[in-house]
């Protein structure tokens, strides 16, 4: 709890706003199909152990132990258990960000091991409390506004002259 807490200290204020509707801990057998389906909330897979498939329109995405996936609200998916999985899902309601058009993985994001550490740490809980649900909801809104946050378009480095020059502006002019 007291390293969701400090991470959620460190969260920078987002339009994202964020209601946890339902969590779960679960397991599922190898085999195991869920028919595809669509709800008007967001959804967050987290894959704990084993190995599962979301088929989301054209897209199947994999997910192994540590991956995660953001399930945008609306959009049709269902899930292909390849192995005996345990998982964490999460339903939420989302306010402050447009519903992107397809599901996004998770764990490209560059905090995501540590946030999926104080995620699943949250939702294990057999009674969650309040501080916790609270948290939660704060831990999902930085998740979803980091997944869905437009990416910059690359860039060239800089050049070697105007490397120098910064160098010079900011006094780093160091003799050898």
């Amino acid at each position: 709890q007291d390293l969701a807490k400090s991470m959620v200290a460190r969260i920078p204020p987002s339009p994202v706003r964020c209601e946890v509707l339902y969590a779960q801990r679960g397991v599922s057998p190898a085999g195991h199909v869920f028919a595809s389906h669509a709800h008007p909330f967001w959804q967050v897979e987290v894959a704990i152990a084993g190995g599962f498939r979301c088929l989301a329109g054209d897209d199947v995405v994999h997910l192994r132990p540590g991956d995660g996936l953001l399930i945008p609200a609306g959009l049709a998916h269902g899930f292909r258990y390849d192995r005996r999985s345990r998982h964490v899902s999460l339903k939420v309601r989302v306010d402050g960000v447009a519903v992107p058009p397809k599901v996004i993985p998770l764990s490209g994001l560059t905090a995501w091991p540590a946030l999926r550490e104080a995620l699943v740490t949250l939702v294990d809980h057999d009674r969650p409390d309040r501080a916790r649900q609270h948290a939660t909801g704060h831990l999902l809104e930085a998740i979803i506004a980091l997944a869905v946050a437009p990416k910059p378009e690359h860039e060239e480095p800089p050049s070697i002259v105007e490397q120098v020059r910064t160098l010079v502006e900011h006094g780093e002019n160091r003799r050898w």
